[in-house]
């Protein structure tokens, strides 16, 4: 997509992101369409590989995705200014549960109605936008 090299796993009602250079470099431009470009892409793919439809909300899947994204980069923020070794340790736990953006429908994501809940409160979805500091390139 967009000439970025995105890696999507589809499972039972389940869609896995991997968060990586190609996928923050995906959402540095236009970061509100891209993401609802790709929550739509990512639904179309459970389609074709499951025979049936992702039962998440398009606002909700873009919003799970900011919230790893921007807990990533934030992490990475502080890391550089906490650089000190004994940190090490404690970045390593934080950033482990964002290597992987899993994405599910409810009964199959705990998180799933955090997101719902997120997704339609604009004001706070949109807290969640990584544009600013994929623009500062964190990544």
């Amino acid at each position: 997509m967009h000439d970025c090299r995105l890696e999507v796993m589809v499972g039972e009602q389940t869609v896995h992101l991997t968060n990586n250079t190609e996928l923050a470099r995906f959402l540095s431009e236009d970061t509100k369409e891209r993401t609802l470009e790709l929550a739509l892409f990512l639904k179309q793919a459970h389609l074709q590989v499951r025979g049936e439809q992702l039962k998440i909300a398009d606002e909700s899947l873009k919003t799970e995705i900011w919230g790893h994204v921007i807990w990533e980069l934030q992490v990475l923020r502080l890391k550089k200014v906490l650089s000190h070794r004994m940190f090490h340790k404690i970045f390593l736990i934080l950033l482990r549960p964002t290597a992987h953006i899993d994405c599910g429908a409810k009964g199959n994501d705990r998180n799933r109605a955090l997101w719902d809940f997120l997704s339609k409160r604009k004001f706070l979805s949109n807290m969640l936008n990584p544009k600013r500091l994929l623009a500062k390139k964190h990544y």
